[in-house]
């Protein structure tokens, strides 16, 4: 299957009814079948930030593609880059925070748990 940048839902993301940032859906659920439930491009504007949140039942996988961010991963504060990947591990809890110049951009794969 083919799918042109045009072709790719994309949902602006809001909290407290203000936009922060965009997903950029590479595959839906369908596509998906199976174990992963959710793998998007995520960007966040300059100073935004998702907040500290947790998927229950669910692990995912972070990989940074442009600019400059601090991820909290569980309570531990890191500083991210392009390249660099973070695994949340089931049921863990993680926020984001552009740091940087330009948009943050990451993928996000999210995986449910074996139980």
């Amino acid at each position: 299957m083919h799918r042109k940048a045009s072709e790719l839902k994309r949902d602006k993301m809001f909290s407290k009814g203000r936009e922060y940032g965009e997903a950029i859906h590479l595959a839906d659920k369908d596509d998906l079948r199976g174990g992963a439930t959710f793998y998007a491009v995520m960007k966040l504007k300059e100073g935004e930030e998702i907040g500290y949140h947790q998927h229950v039942g669910e692990k995912e996988l972070f990989h940074f593609l442009e600019g400059q961010g601090e991820v909290n991963d569980n309570g531990q504060i890191v500083h991210v880059s392009p390249g660099d990947v973070i695994m949340t591990p089931a049921d863990g809890w993680h926020a984001f925070k552009n740091t940087g110049i330009g948009d943050l951009v990451f993928t996000a794969l999210i995986i449910r748990s074996e139980k």
